[in-house]
Order: C-alpha cells, then structure tokens, then sequence
C-alpha cells in the first residue's frame, strides 16, 4: 500500500470530519482497518484506536471503515473479515454511533439492530454471547475503567457482570466512593452494596440495549475499472426533539446492464 496516505490522506487512524448539514452536526469517525504495513486481504483496527468517542443526542456520529464486521446473508466467503471484529463490533455499539458504513466484500446489504437484536444479524450464536459480554467491558471502558476480568471479592468468587459493570458506572461516573472489590466479604454484601446505591443504571442501560444502529454494505468499489453494482442513498429523519426517529436506505442496483431500485424505512427510536 505504497502511498496509501498520499492518496487518501483524511483516511487516518482516530480522523474525525465534522460537517453541518440542515443544522444538523455529522461527525464522520474514521478508521482504518488496513494492516500497518499495508494490505488488505485482512483487515484489524489496532487497540490504539480504539478510543472514547464523544456521541451526542441531537448530532449524527458515524463510523466508516473498510473492512465488514461479519459477514452479509448468503456470503460464504469469511476471508477477509476484521481479525478482531467482535472487539471492533462491540466498541462502536458502546460508543453509540448511529450508523457503520463499511466495504470489502462489495455486497449489498443494509439492516439495523440492538443490542437486544445482535442475533438478528450476527446468525452465529457463540460470537452474539462473545460480542455482548465485550459491549459490557468497552461500556465499562468507555465510563473511565478497562478491564478484563472481573475481580474477586474477599472470600475469591467473582460478582456478576452486569453487577460489576453498574459498580463501575456508580464509582466513575456519578463519583460516589465505593469500596474496592476485594474489600467486600463475599458476592452478597458486594450485591447489597450497589443496589443500595439507587444508581438508575439499569434504566439508562436499558434504553441503551434497544438503541439502534445502522448497518451499510457499499455494493461497488470505489475504483474507477471496478464493476458498477450500484450505491445506497442514506437519509435520517430527526424528530422535532432533537432526537434521531428513522433512516431510510434507497438501494440503487446495476445487474447485467439493467436498473432497479427501492427503498426501505428503518425506525431508530428505542421502542
């Protein structure tokens, strides 16, 4: 990838592009999923780039990529997924963006989904338990603290996860003291201890695992002597709250010199 940079040089690492489009703000976040050292048969984002990214109510955060996250419905072909793509997966529903745009396999395909609705896209059911236990410790991450294994109380068992993680949000992010783990006598009186805190974590993760977010496949590469399969049309619908209500997709397809299109509506608020 000799002059990558050169020749796309706002594609970079932690990139993000701001725009004002009908009042509304669009932040483009930007990754790239190339190898360091070029190529693109595979693809990984690298830990590093990894980072907090400030998604607002009210704005448009989006996530562009090269390289698809799983692979769409009838594609066969796993070769050149992200090697890390259940870690990648999970940060950008952590983050909360509104929409992941991604290439690589050059197949047609768009959808949205939850937290609640991962297995409505990601069909294997191993990497759909693996991806919600890493949305917990990106959220956890995300609140201040990254982690990977829960530690243990005084008498050495570990609390829940989901108990875990509301700890956290009560210690690093509302800032009230909480003692370590390891301090407290057994997983009961750790359990006892943050629900006595009346955090109301668990109402704001719940609006959080039935938040939506847009998934889009680009069907035809960039390069001008590539194929034309056609291209997606994206437009957001914002309520008059502020707040994000639906996206629809005009999907325009190019098929042995004949022209189709049509349209579908996604609602994005949480119902």
């Amino acid at each position: 990838m000799d002059g990558y940079y050169e020749t796309f040089p706002y594609i970079k690492p932690n990139e993000t592009v701001t725009h004002n489009v009908n009042g509304i703000t669009v932040k483009f976040h930007l990754y790239d999923s190339s190898h360091r050292g070029g190529g693109f048969a595979t693809g990984k984002i690298d830990d590093i780039d990894m980072v907090t990214k400030s998604c607002s109510p009210g704005a448009l955060d989006v996530a562009i990529l090269h390289h698809h996250l799983f692979p769409p419905p009838g594609y066969s072909d796993r070769f050149g997924d992200l090697e890390n793509a259940d870690d990648a997966l999970a940060y950008f529903v952590a983050c909360g963006f509104d929409a992941i745009l991604v290439g690589h396999t050059h197949v047609s395909y768009f959808e949205t989904f939850s937290i609640r609705s991962l297995g409505a896209v990601v069909t294997d059911s191993r990497r759909v338990g693996r991806i919600a236990k890493k949305i917990a410790q990106w959220s956890s991450w995300l609140e201040g603290e990254r982690w990977f294994k829960v530690p243990t109380c005084a008498d050495g068992k570990r609390p829940a996860l989901s108990e875990y993680v509301e700890y956290l949000y009560i210690r690093n992010t509302l800032g009230r003291t909480m003692p370590e783990v390891k301090s407290f006598s057994s997983v009961r009186q750790f359990t006892a201890a943050v629900r006595s805190q009346n955090s109301g974590y668990r109402e704001t993760t719940e609006g959080q695992r039935k938040r939506r977010t847009l998934l889009s496949m680009s069907p035809s590469a960039m390069q001008s002597e590539a194929a034309m399969k056609g291209f997606h049309i994206l437009q957001f619908q914002f309520a008059d709250t502020g707040e994000l209500s639906s996206v629809s997709v005009e999907h325009h397809q190019y098929h042995k010199k004949q022209y189709t299109s049509f349209e579908r509506q996604f609602p994005m608020v949480p119902s």
